[in-house]
């Protein structure tokens, strides 16, 4: 076999990445998802082509899961030990790629909801939570 080197060098990959909010690292978090949508749509005139294209507005969303240990942190903050109390914080989002390192920064960022779950033979103790940002920063 010849050897064939890495023509796109090093993928990022979820190990890579490091999550920082409120002050803190948070090393729990074993899910983070967040996007913007913005509806758009065509305008029609005359004829059968649309002859123009209107936009929304852009909405953001995002969730996080992460144990139980970061969870109790962000408490001992929280005013009333309240997740939905906290105000608004920015998430940075860091992917450690050898690469080419990228920070994502989640804007203004409320949680959406609070509790936990767990059943019986838990190993590690995860709560997944809504939240709610103003947007975000790509670069």
């Amino acid at each position: 076999m010849s050897n064939i080197p890495l023509i796109n060098g090093r993928a990022y990959e979820y190990a890579q990445i490091a999550i920082e909010m409120l002050g803190g690292n948070v090393n729990s978090a074993s899910a983070i998802s967040y996007k913007e949508e913005q509806a758009k749509e065509n305008n029609f005139g005359a004829g059968y082509r649309p002859v123009s294209r209107g936009h929304g507005a852009v909405n953001a969303n995002a969730s996080i899961t992460m144990g139980m240990q970061d969870v109790e942190a962000l408490r001992d903050i929280a005013p009333e030990g309240s997740l939905l109390k906290l105000p608004p914080f920015d998430i940075k989002v860091t992917f450690l790629n050898v690469g080419k390192v990228v920070t994502h920064i989640i804007k203004n960022v409320e949680f959406l909801d609070d509790g936990m779950d767990s059943s019986q033979d838990d190993k590690d103790i995860k709560g997944t939570f809504a939240l709610l940002p103003s947007h975000v920063k790509y670069r």
